[in-house]
């Protein structure tokens, strides 16, 4: 989005009539070498102003930040399936008598172990409608209470939010059936 771009009064405004500085909002900040270098030198550019020192150390700590995120979120996913595979290991031991009875009639290891898969996918919706939850509830306190005090910055959508609920719904089923899968076939060897 651009504003003031077809203003009229961009075509009556000669050059004496502009302030004496012109500030430009890049983008992509990362960028700044190359408007640098486009607007040096030009017929009525005195300087420009190079506060990349400043925004290097901004950007850096993001890096860091998000790579921390990341790193945290890597460990979340780990834990969340340690815990579901603990969690069917017990399960799977309480209920060793009834699945020892279905080995003895004859059931197939897939209508074994589907009980135990089932039990873990629906806790991965239960902990997905958390979740959303959460996190809507976040984005509804945002834009009733940080918003309109933070009007210079633009916060996540509501189809960011869905964006994000369909990857919550996604991992946690995947996490959750691979975890199963994995820890029945080793521990209930049908």
């Amino acid at each position: 989005q651009e504003r003031f771009k077809d203003s009229a009064i961009s075509q009556n405004v000669t050059a004496d009539q502009l302030p004496e500085s012109f500030r430009v909002k890049l983008t992509d900040p990362t960028q700044f070498a190359v408007v640098q270098s486009a607007f040096s030198g030009r017929p009525g550019v005195d300087v420009v102003q190079d506060q990349r020192s400043i925004l290097e150390k901004f950007f850096r700590l993001l890096n860091v930040l998000r790579d921390g995120a990341l790193a945290i979120g890597f460990a979340s996913v780990l834990t969340a399936a340690l815990l579901i595979s603990n969690t069917l290991r017990i399960a799977a031991f309480n209920r060793r008598r009834e699945t020892n009875v279905m080995k003895l009639v004859g059931a197939s290891s897939f209508s074994i172990q589907l009980p135990f898969i089932l039990e873990g996918v629906f806790s991965a919706i239960i902990g997905w409608g958390f979740s959303v939850g959460l996190l809507s509830s976040l984005k509804y306190v945002i834009d009733e209470r940080i918003a309109p005090l933070l009007t210079f910055t633009n916060f996540f959508t509501w189809n960011d939010v869905w964006v994000a609920s369909a990857y919550l719904l996604g991992t946690g089923l995947l996490v959750s059936s691979l975890a199963s899968t994995l820890t029945l076939r080793k521990y209930l060897k049908v």
